[in-house]
């Protein structure tokens, strides 16, 4: 049987890996002044010690059944084509929102207030980035 939370942090280590790889063939620069590949790098050490956390946490959990949800994986690609495509069309808030709905409905306990509260702090957080840290997203 394959562990299901032994393969979630395999394939996030693995994906981490493959981004630092990434990530390190572009100037990094400083933290002063942030090149290309500092960003990145960081995000992908962060998820790679989640993957690391997640690899050392199954060793001590009961293993739980892999199991592949057909369903599921469709309503996350579907939330992401839609994210795509509602803000290219709309704009971003509505594309956040949708993209949320869309990807809840994967869980076994959706909620749509807890939806909504996820979809409201991620237009929060785009609004702080644009605004804040001038990244040039077109929000509206």
């Amino acid at each position: 049987m394959i562990n299901r939370e032994m393969a979630r942090g395999i394939l996030l280590t693995t994906v981490a890996l493959y981004f630092i790889v990434q990530a390190s063939q572009y100037q990094l620069g400083s933290f002063r002044n942030a090149g290309p590949g500092l960003f990145p790098l960081i995000v992908a050490g962060v998820l790679l010690i989640i993957g690391i956390a997640i690899i050392a946490r199954a060793m001590f959990l009961a293993p739980a059944p892999l199991d592949f949800r057909i369903k599921n994986i469709a309503l996350i690609v579907a939330s992401f084509v839609s994210f795509a495509l509602v803000s290219k069309f709309l704009n971003m808030f509505v594309a956040i929102g949708v993209m949320v709905m869309i990807a809840s409905l994967a869980s076994d306990d959706f909620s749509i207030k807890k939806s909504a509260v996820i979809a409201l702090v991620l237009c929060v957080i785009a609004v702080g980035m644009k605004d804040l840290l001038g990244v040039p997203l077109p929000l509206y």
